[in-house]
């Protein structure tokens, strides 16, 4: 036993000393090996390939998903239904509106919902044209029912299939209104009135022509005398002053004739008076032959002065015009006639004018009477249609009730489509801007989807946010409903490179003596050069570089180098 324990002590010794003896060896070197071995070690270069690819700058923040913003509907007002309407059927929360559902029910109309870009904002009436019109002819499309031609004209086709529609749903599409049938009564009125003024007006313009025509005759005859005045004037100044030598003469042969039958009476009564006298006087026929002869003397003289008093008589009534007086009055009575003349020509005129007024404001009605015969058809009250840009939407709340009046908001809608509130900084709110493409991930349910930024406040502190960040809204291209109420990631791309550019890590990148910018490449030898570039635009690591040298995608750029590899590799 004692011999066995003094062997292992023996070898243990031998084992030690040669191990001492080794090592004492491996540390004893020349000074040439030592120097050798303590020369720095050569670096070796750390180098990456050249990339093409498409740059983007990123903000990235964080979000939660929702339903689509909330919308206030209001129903529009309606001439139709000049009175307020009652809720009939109100509203349902958390119903589900499909293209054709009947939203609720207004004075036992209904109130139907369509897909359209354009709200209603007035009465669809036959004849309409517009583009209120063009979207309701397409929703009646999609729902079946053919309105003829998509042209944004609510014909007779339009009509029938709107009547269809409504039919179909259980509903009667509006027609003409009392207060419609009322305005054409009152127009075809108001037309047969004209009517019989236009005859009225017609016969005046036809007496006045008559009236014209006399007046005008009168006047051209009036004239023709005023301008043969002056001749006429002359004849009766002869004809006057012949007249007087003639009553003239006739006074004197008058006077002489009185004189002599006075002279014939003295005689007489001479030759009666001298037989009375005489002795023994005369008696018997011889008497009374001398008192005839006197009776007749007498009754002569009677004659011969009532014949010089004629006489007299037209001699005083003769008259001399003053020179000129004629034409006076034939001109003053050829004014007066074509005054007359023009009077009947401007009662002509007044009487045309009438007929025109009239026959004006009858073309008027029988355009008011069409326009009102044309719109006694189908008719659709604008607020009996809501359109809405996207469908489905779920009723998030109501406003009426049954019973109520409708004088406002009737209820909150929300779509399906989800949206994502967030928020930025300030610095990100500058950068961030609507349109920008958007990368949106949910870890935890490993979907990926990407969105659109729809929203960026103008103002901080908005819609509940912190009163230091802006407001943001992104809207996804296609998320699963999953998503609302979750926390996304949002990655939004602020600036981006036109495609695919030369992209190399930053660190590759060096100020060459002259200020410019330069990468190192090593080529296949080993070997390496310098490459001028110009940077651009830098994203996640890596810079735009554009070179007019040769430098080309999978080229290897030298970014740093590794010491530890080198001085690994050199260790013995």
């Amino acid at each position: 036993m004692r011999r066995k324990a003094t062997l292992l002590i023996g070898l243990v010794a031998v084992v030690t000393a040669s191990g001492v003896g080794w090592a004492t060896g491996k540390r004893i070197r020349s000074p040439a090996e030592v120097a050798a071995r303590t020369e720095p070690p050569p670096l070796s270069l750390i180098t990456v390939p050249v990339e093409r690819k498409t740059l983007a700058s990123d903000v990235v923040t964080r979000g939660t998903v929702r339903y689509g913003t909330p919308q206030v509907v209001n129903l529009p007002t309606s001439a139709l239904k000049p009175t307020v309407g009652v809720t009939t059927v109100a509203p349902v929360k958390g119903t589900a509106l499909a293209e054709g559902d009947v939203a609720m029910v207004i004075s036992g109309r209904p109130v139907l919902v369509l897909a359209g870009a354009q709200p209603a904002y007035r009465d669809i009436r036959p004849g309409a044209v517009g583009d209120d019109v063009r979207q309701l002819e397409e929703a009646l499309v999609r729902l079946g029912y053919d309105p003829g031609p998509v042209d944004g004209v609510f014909d007779v086709g339009a009509e029938f299939a709107v009547a269809k529609w409504y039919d179909d749903e259980g509903w009667t599409a509006m027609g003409p209104t009392d207060e419609q049938l009322q305005a054409l009564r009152t127009a075809q009125t108001d037309r047969y009135t004209l009517e019989s003024d236009l005859l009225a007006a017609k016969e005046a313009v036809a007496g006045g022509r008559t009236a014209l025509t006399t007046a005008a005759e009168r006047a051209k005859a009036a004239r023709a005398a005023a301008d043969a005045a002056p001749a006429a004037d002359a004849a009766a100044q002869s004809a006057a002053t012949l007249q007087q030598a003639t009553t003239a003469a006739e006074v004197v042969t008058r006077t002489s004739a009185v004189a002599a039958a006075v002279d014939n009476e003295r005689v007489a009564k001479l030759a009666r008076d001298e037989a009375l006298a005489a002795q023994p006087p005369v008696t018997g026929s011889a008497l009374e032959t001398l008192e005839a002869t006197l009776r007749a003397a007498t009754a002569a003289v009677a004659v011969a002065r009532a014949d010089l008093a004629a006489a007299q008589a037209a001699a005083a009534a003769v008259v001399v015009p003053v020179p000129g007086a004629i034409a006076t009055e034939l001109t003053r009575v050829a004014d007066s006639a074509e005054s007359e003349q023009a009077q009947a020509g401007d009662a002509v005129s007044l009487a045309r004018s009438r007929v025109d007024l009239i026959a004006q404001r009858a073309a008027a009605l029988d355009a008011t009477i069409k326009d009102l015969t044309d719109r006694l058809g189908v008719q659709v009250p604008a607020n009996e249609l809501l359109f809405f840009p996207t469908l489905p939407l779920q009723v998030d709340s109501v406003a009426v009730k049954t019973g109520d009046q409708v004088a406002g908001p009737v209820m909150t809608v929300t779509n399906f489509t989800l949206a994502v509130d967030s928020s930025l900084t300030v610095n990100d709110a500058k950068l961030v801007v609507v349109g920008a493409h958007t990368a949106i991930t949910q870890p935890d349910l490993a979907i990926t989807t990407d969105g659109t930024v729809t929203q960026v406040a103008t103002t901080p502190g908005t819609k509940g946010v912190d009163p230091q960040r802006f407001y943001l809204e992104v809207t996804p291209t296609d998320a699963p409903a999953s998503l609302v109420g979750t926390s996304v990631v949002l990655t939004i791309t602020v600036t981006s490179t036109d495609g695919d550019v030369l992209a190399v890590p930053v660190a590759a990148l060096s100020v060459a003596a002259d200020g410019s910018s330069r990468v190192q490449v090593q080529d296949a030898d080993g070997s390496t050069r310098f490459v001028t570039v110009v940077p651009g635009l830098a994203a996640s690591g890596l810079v735009q570089v554009s070179t007019d040298s040769a430098l080309a995608a999978g080229d290897l750029v030298v970014v740093g180098s590794d010491p530890t590899a080198a001085q690994g590799a050199a260790s013995p």
